[in-house]
């Protein structure tokens, strides 16, 4: 179960990249890549962040897709 805390949680592009192994070029092509549907960056500041929430739901779809091909 989700917090509304956790919800609202952002982290940014440089903690995104750890989370997947990437660097920050792989995440600007990820960005450029509508097929993929990776979360959209929200910029504060002239900075980008990410909602976690949404990089997990990202992460599930993969997986299930991962699975029905398997």
């Amino acid at each position: 179960m989700t917090s509304p805390d956790n919800d609202k949680r952002l982290i940014p592009d440089a903690q995104v990249c750890k989370r997947y192994g990437i660097c920050a070029m792989t995440l600007w092509r990820w960005d450029q890549d509508a097929t993929l549907n990776f979360p959209r960056p929200i910029y504060i500041r002239k900075r980008k962040y990410r909602r976690v929430r949404e990089l997990d739901a990202f992460d599930e779809a993969r997986a299930s897709q991962t699975k029905e091909v398997a």
